[in-house]
């Protein structure tokens, strides 16, 4: 079965990945947002560290959030998830019950 996912998704998914690994690394090593752009906006003193992992956490659960949301909406996942169902299957799943009556009572 082809997943119909749309790429919005992946780009979502994929950018709280890289924002949470971000906000992992920060603590372990905060000396990286100093070396990377080679600006050092509050002279060694940790204050802009501990803000941008607050930043980068929230960065990510919000795309964790939307990326969660992109899935829900996906074919797939209607047909997948427990208590989510998409019309085209309910349809199809009415029909079947229908015509399963059917053939019930014409056998009697």
């Amino acid at each position: 079965m082809r997943r119909n996912i749309r790429r919005l998704f992946w780009i979502e998914a994929g950018l709280a990945a890289i924002s949470g690994l971000l906000a992992l690394i920060t603590p372990i090593f905060p000396d990286w947002i100093e070396l990377v752009p080679g600006w050092d906006p509050d002279q060694h003193d940790g204050s802009v560290e501990r803000l941008i992992i607050i930043g980068l956490f929230v960065v990510a659960v919000a795309l964790a959030a939307a990326a969660a949301i992109e899935w829900r909406r996906s074919p797939f996942a209607a047909s997948t998830l427990p208590g989510v169902r998409h019309r085209d299957f309910e349809k199809r799943s009415r029909q079947n019950m229908q015509s399963d009556e059917r053939r019930a009572f014409s056998r009697q």
